[in-house]
C-alpha cells in the first residue's frame, strides 16, 4: 500500500485529503518531485520549503519547513502578517510580540524589495535596539523601540548611517537619548 509521511515543524497543516489528491494521479515509480513540490507550495503558502524523498517503494517522505510570523505590516488600510522574507502569511498567529511596520506613503508599491530593505535594516539594527514599531514614509524609516526611543534613518545610504550610529554609540551613553536621527549626511540629531 502506498504511504506518505510528512515530517517537520508543523506537518499537521497539510490536510490528508489534499495530499491524496496531489499524489492520486501520479505514478509513484516515476514521480515528478518538482510538480509535487509546486502543487503543495501553491496550496500551502505558509510552507517555506519542502523536500520530497522516495526512500522505499510505495513510500514518500515529505520534509517541511514552515514560514514563521516576523512582523505585522500596515499599508493602505490593510494589515497582514509577514515572515522574515516579507512573504504574506495566511492564518491566525500569536501577534503579541511581533513588531509593527507602518507604511504611510500611499505611493509606495508594496513589493518584496521594499519589505526586504525594511527587514534588512531591522535585522542590522536589532543588535542595538529592539523595535516595537517601524514607520516607513517617503525615504524615512523610523524605529520606535520597546523602551520608547525613536531612531530615524534614510532608506538611501543606510550602511553609512549604521556606521555613524555605531561610532556615536561608542562615544556617548546611548541610553541617555530619547530621539536619534542618523538620516543626515554630516550630522546626528540627538535629543535627551
Amino acid at each position: 500500500k502506498n504511504k506518505v509521511i510528512a515530517e517537520g515543524k508543523d506537518p499537521k497543516q497539510l490536510k490528508a485529503k489534499d495530499i491524496k489528491n496531489i499524489f492520486s494521479n501520479q505514478n509513484w515509480f516515476f514521480l515528478n518531485e518538482d510538480i509535487v513540490k509546486k502543487k503543495i507550495l501553491d496550496r500551502y503558502p505558509n510552507i517555506k520549503k519542502i523536500e520530497v524523498k522516495k526512500l522505499f517503494l510505495g513510500e514518500i517522505n515529505l520534509y517541511i519547513w514552515e514560514r514563521k510570523p516576523f512582523a505585522i505590516l500596515h499599508h493602505n488600510k490593510k494589515t497582514i502578517v509577514i515572515d522574515n522574507e516579507g512573504v504574506r502569511l495566511k492564518g491566525n498567529f500569536n501577534k503579541k510580540n511581533l513588531p509593527h511596520i507602518y507604511i504611510y506613503d500611499k505611493n509606495i508599491k508594496l513589493n518584496k524589495n521594499t519589505v526586504q530593505s525594511i527587514l534588512s535594516l531591522n535585522k542590522k539594527i536589532k543588535k542595538y535596539i529592539i523595535p516595537k514599531k517601524i514607520i516607513f514614509k517617503g525615504d524615512t524609516i523610523t524605529f520606535k523601540t520597546i523602551n520608547d526611543k525613536i531612531i530615524v534613518f534614510n532608506i538611501q545610504n543606510v550602511n553609512s548611517q549604521l556606521k555613524k550610529m555605531k561610532k556615536f554609540m561608542k562615544n556617548v551613553n546611548f541610553a541617555e537619548f530619547k530621539y536619534l536621527d542618523f538620516s543626515f549626511d554630516s550630522m546626528v540629531i540627538a535629543r535627551r
